[in-house]
């Protein structure tokens, strides 16, 4: 099923972004 692995990486992406968001603020 490769619709699974893009659902993970969407999520991963989304986690990254919201990562760099905080160290950004921090």
């Amino acid at each position: 099923n490769s619709s699974k692995i893009v659902r993970v990486r969407r999520d991963i992406a989304r986690v990254k972004t919201l990562l760099n968001q905080k160290t950004g603020q921090a």
